[in-house]
């Protein structure tokens, strides 16, 4: 799939995406969410993330980093792996 993944077979999906990205407008977010809920391409884009996930972690756990203080971009210590 690349590195846009599923957004790049959708793209309408990843309009909507984008546009409740870029709106700090909690209207024009909720908007865009709605619309890209609403959407034909809604369906097979979840079926797509959902098998993309049942690839990556059949058991259902996503092994996860949590990084302190990552918006500090000079601290490179990093917690335990989790699972979440």
């Amino acid at each position: 799939m690349g590195e846009d993944g599923a957004l790049s077979e959708y793209n309408e999906i990843a309009g909507y995406l984008d546009t409740y990205i870029d709106f700090s407008n909690a209207s024009a977010a909720f908007n865009a969410l709605s619309s890209a809920e609403n959407s034909q391409e809604y369906q097979p884009y979840y079926d797509t993330l959902q098998a993309n996930l049942k690839m990556l972690a059949p058991d259902g756990f996503v092994d996860a980093v949590r990084i302190s203080n990552y918006s500090d971009t000079t601290i490179r210590n990093s917690d335990k792996k989790e699972q979440e």
